[in-house]
């Protein structure tokens, strides 16, 4: 199969597609004592995201590569975002459950409005969700095909 996208560099790439998915790849009750240790986990995965992230802009090869990696930089940072996972883990979510729970809110917002910048930006989310999840040693869903 041939898919098209957006490329960040130049040429062509081979490998496996991740199907993008707002279907909550943790389960709400997978609870764990132990809120701080959740914390540092989130911290520690937000912030390799964003490091990894920054290594990607700064070889992207084009503009607009680089615009949708600092897009994706700025969900990663926001401060109503990070609250949110926090005050889940704070009532005892673990960091990867409270992350999912906390993006689906959001998802479902985005997901509502029918405006084509503001669909890609729920792609963006999507995929900063999954990014940070794999960081914590979660498993984005792979694409089917």
């Amino acid at each position: 199969m041939k898919y098209n996208g957006l490329p960040v560099n130049e040429g062509i790439i081979i490998g496996r597609i991740r199907k993008i998915s707002s279907a909550p790849l943790i389960p709400e009750n997978d609870l764990r004592p132990g809120a701080d240790d959740e914390r540092m986990r989130f911290f520690d995965a937000l912030l390799e995201f964003e490091s990894s992230m920054k290594a990607v802009a700064s070889s992207a090869s084009t503009d607009e590569g680089r615009d949708i990696i600092s897009g994706q930089i700025m969900i990663a940072r926001d401060p109503m975002l990070s609250d949110e996972v926090l005050a889940l883990i704070d009532s005892g979510m673990t960091a990867d459950a409270a992350l999912s729970s906390a993006c689906r809110k959001y998802e479902a917002m985005l997901d509502s409005l029918e405006d084509d910048l503001i669909s890609e930006r729920l792609e963006d989310l999507l995929e900063v969700k999954n990014g940070i999840l794999t960081l914590m040693g979660g498993k984005p869903e792979e694409a089917e095909g």
